[in-house]
């Protein structure tokens, strides 16, 4: 896989565009189509859809841009390195727990995942566990999670925003049509939902137990597309994902059940107790906070 290609595919997902993206890169548009064309033959996979003049990832594509921000960072950090300029602390190394990112907004996403001239960002995806012993060993500067008050004691933690965990099911679910439903109720039925090996999954295994509890969770998935469509075609399965992705699917056929009330989930920039940040680390933190900020 050729790195040239690996760029213009995150320029396309930057513009939405490929011939805004081609502007972007002083390349004709032919090159950058051609680039993308043998970027989908290679994987043998379609990344973008086209809906009308925009172009919208498809879920390998997601995929692919998630690691093609990692894969370029650390790219440029061997380059750095053979043109004998040092690459310790120039590099920001940022990992975070499986599917947090994709529950981030836009600006954060391209922040994190893009090219700038600004920060030279290595971002790396994995499980929740993982993603705070990297912090604790200095192995990355940052981590991106989802957090429980509780656990506010073990990291210098900053606040980006919140999530509240829903519950959804197709129409046809016998729990549809409740004025509201308990959680004993869904612990009745099988759930697709984020493993208990992730932060968000960690969440809604403590949100069924502080209702005396357990979630039957039978399909892990970190990917709120994926539950949909598995709950979708079920006549008995429910999912559990965030309000924001409900809000973003909820015309495709699944209904909300109404449930007591949740506590939300927070999105958090970990990073080590008592570790000072260096100017770079300090912009970085401003600029991925910032992005947060409503418009």
């Amino acid at each position: 896989m050729e790195l040239v290609k690996l760029r213009y595919f995150v320029e396309v997902c930057r513009y939405e565009n490929m011939t805004k993206a081609a502007n972007s890169l002083f390349v004709s548009q032919q090159n950058v189509s051609k680039a993308i064309a043998s970027l989908e033959e290679e994987l043998g996979t379609e990344l973008f859809l086209r809906v009308g003049s925009t172009l919208r990832l498809t879920p390998d594509g997601e995929y692919l841009l998630q690691k093609a921000g990692w894969i370029l960072a650390e790219a440029r950090v061997v380059e750095s390195h053979f043109q004998a300029r040092s690459a310790r602390g120039a590099t920001i190394r940022l990992a975070g727990a499986n599917g947090v990112l994709a529950r981030c907004g836009k600006r954060t996403q391209q922040l994190v995942l893009q090219q700038s001239d600004k920060f030279n960002i290595a971002f790396m995806q994995t499980s929740a566990q993982e993603v705070e012993e990297e912090v604790r060993a200095d192995a990355v500067r940052f981590g991106l999670a989802l957090y429980d008050p509780d656990m506010d004691g073990q990291f210098d933690i900053v606040p980006l925003g919140t999530l509240r965990p829903v519950f959804i099911a197709a129409s046809r679910h016998p729990l549809v049509g409740h004025s509201k439903v308990t959680f004993h109720q869904l612990a009745q039925y099988p759930m697709a939902a984020p493993g208990v090996r992730t932060t968000g999954g960690k969440q809604i295994a403590e949100l069924f137990r502080a209702h005396g509890t357990r979630p039957h969770i039978v399909l892990p998935s970190s990917s709120a597309s994926e539950i949909a469509e598995l709950v979708r075609n079920s006549d008995s399965l429910i999912g559990g994902i965030t309000l924001r992705d409900y809000e973003l699917i909820r015309s495709r056929g699944l209904t909300k059940l109404v449930t007591e009330e949740s506590e939300e989930m927070r999105i958090v920039l970990i990073s080590r107790r008592g570790e000072p940040l260096s100017r770079r680390e300090r912009e970085f933190r401003d600029a991925l906070v910032e992005t947060f900020t409503p418009t």
